[in-house]
């Protein structure tokens, strides 16, 4: 059975499930939580939550060779620990989108917080997810589409925004940083 038009949301019972509500290509309505219900039978069905984070940080030095640096190392602990996401750099700032496990991701978040190479780290916000934009990858050099390739001024309109409309719009920013790799 395919699912069509999904509605994700938050468990609030379980940890590790999400709950999703959908219809089926029959326009059957589906309802998921830890099992598939649908008429006559039920189906063993489990999702894993995953946690997404977004922040700016100030670039300490400038130099290619730090940058090149920061990709290396990242992408080591990024692949060892099961992190993905991009990272993206203009002249003075890097942008950041992680995704993974929740302790993975705290343990890199706690990382990169420590870093010299990065000052003043600005969260944009940190919230579950039940999909990955990069699963697989330990951590890609994007470049942003075109209209948000300022990276100051991105974050000053992402920081002007409630929390729901900052996590789509990175949503649709990292949606489309894909296409562009």
């Amino acid at each position: 059975m395919q699912l069509i038009n999904l509605w994700y949301r938050n468990c609030p019972i379980c940890k590790n499930t999400v709950h999703v509500r959908g219809i089926d290509e029959q326009k059957s309505p589906v309802i998921l939580h830890g099992r598939l219900q649908t008429t006559p039978r039920w189906y063993d069905f489990t999702m894993r939550c995953f946690w997404k984070y977004a922040y700016f940080s100030d670039v300490a030095d400038h130099s290619d060779d730090v940058f090149r640096e920061i990709l290396r190392s990242s992408r080591k602990n990024n692949q060892r620990s099961g992190v993905s996401g991009i990272l993206v750099r203009d002249k003075n700032t890097y942008f950041q989108y992680l995704e993974g496990d929740k302790e993975a991701l705290a343990d890199c978040v706690l990382r990169i917080s420590g870093d010299s190479r990065h000052n003043n780290m600005t969260v944009i916000f940190s919230a579950q997810t039940a999909a990955l934009f990069f699963d697989g990858w330990s951590l890609a050099e994007a470049k942003l589409p075109q209209r948000k390739q300022n990276l100051s001024a991105f974050k000053r309109l992402l920081l002007g925004l409630p929390m729901e409309d900052r996590i789509a719009m990175v949503d649709e920013v990292c949606l489309e940083a894909k296409l562009l790799l």
